[in-house]
């Protein structure tokens, strides 16, 4: 299938798009639900326009506004509102923007994770740079050492975060330079002392002092917070554009809209209120470059979009569900863009009834 028509091109960087601009993404099965990687690469095979009871495969992000990236399709059906809503998906489930992908070991999926030793085979180098993992940990009887990411193209970061392990807080570390090597020299880019008092899993953020453009960027400790060897949870890197950033549903409204932009329970064909609901500000009115919205969203393929909002009161149910309470809205509904429906939200067999990502880091 061709990229999405809106105009725009496609990139590698969501920092450096316009909008209309598109970035490839993978989504793959895990369980009921997915995980997202691999942003800004197109790796296997596409999926489907109409989405996937088990998908694996790339489709693209579309920006809409600034931080803001919605998918240009469904890219899963058959799994409830509330079995998103459990995965965080339905509000906002975190995501890595940062300038290191989230590996899966030292050499994948790009650049390269070292360190200066490993305290055994589960607390590799790599896993500092996976949220889901455990993280480094230095041999058990070293307190100093390093830990060094290399990048595929040179980058400049600005601005790091360090996250400490869950238990064993005691082997953070306190003192360290950021060295960034620039093709010469390892050159200082910030320096921090007596870092003390982490709690277990907590984050902080650091902005470098004199960032440069680098290939390969490591921290260098001396020291930790007491315990007979360091370790570090996770390390991220990102430059001035880059922030958090989370996948979420979209909103859609809770009522019909009338014409003069009230709610209504009665649908005029002018979609739904309240009217900056992201289905009709960035979906419903907006054709780019004047092309068929259809090719662009693949919103009249068979397959509807589940959105965050809970249906509004009064509001009609489909057929055999109620709507008091338990409903949950729809979008693009009976061959109409502006369609605007209600499904309750354990419903455990909507195999028309779609997730379409919403990439959020605004």
């Amino acid at each position: 299938m061709p990229v999405p028509l809106t105009g725009g091109r496609e990139s590698n960087r969501v920092d450096r798009m316009q909008i209309g601009d598109y970035i490839p993404c993978t989504y793959k099965r895990n369980g009921s639900v997915g995980l997202f990687s691999n942003l800004g690469e197109i790796v296997g095979t596409e999926l489907p326009t109409a989405g996937s009871a088990n998908p694996s495969g790339f489709f693209y992000f579309i920006k809409v506004d600034e931080g803001l990236f919605i998918a240009d399709r469904t890219v899963q059906f058959g799994q409830s509102w509330l079995t998103y809503h459990a995965s965080r998906y339905v509000e906002g489930r975190p995501f890595n923007l940062g300038l290191v992908p989230e590996m899966t070991s030292n050499t994948a999926p790009y650049g390269k994770a070292s360190a200066s030793s490993i305290h055994s085979s589960p607390y590799p180098a790599w896993e500092a740079f996976n949220e889901a993992k455990e993280g480094w940990v230095t041999d058990s009887r070293t307190v100093s050492g390093w830990l060094e990411y290399e990048f595929v193209t040179a980058e400049r970061p600005t601005h790091y975060k360090l996250k400490a392990a869950a238990t064993n807080v005691t082997s953070m570390i306190k003192d360290w330079n950021v060295e960034a090597w620039d093709g010469v020299d390892w050159v200082v880019v910030d320096s921090r002392t007596n870092e003390v008092g982490w709690a277990g899993s907590e984050t902080r953020l650091y902005i470098m002092d004199r960032p440069i453009e680098c290939t390969k960027i490591r921290i260098k400790f001396t020291s930790n917070n007491g315990q007979a060897y360091s370790g570090i949870n996770q390390w991220q890197l990102y430059n001035q554009g880059m922030k958090d950033a989370v996948i979420r549903f979209p909103s859609g409204g809770i009522y019909y809209k009338d014409s003069e932009g009230n709610p209504s329970l009665r649908d005029v064909g002018l979609g739904a209120f309240p009217k900056d609901n992201e289905w009709d500000k960035y979906v419903a009115n907006n054709a780019f470059n004047g092309t068929n919205s259809n090719e662009i969203w693949h919103w009249n393929e068979g397959t509807t979009t589940w959105v965050k909002d809970t249906v509004g009161k009064g509001f009609p149910a489909r057929a055999g569900f109620d709507a008091n309470v338990s409903g949950r809205i729809q979008r693009g509904n009976h061959g109409m863009i502006t369609g605007l429906f209600s499904t309750v939200a354990s419903y455990s067999s909507p195999s028309n009834i779609g997730f379409r990502p919403v990439l959020d880091y605004r």
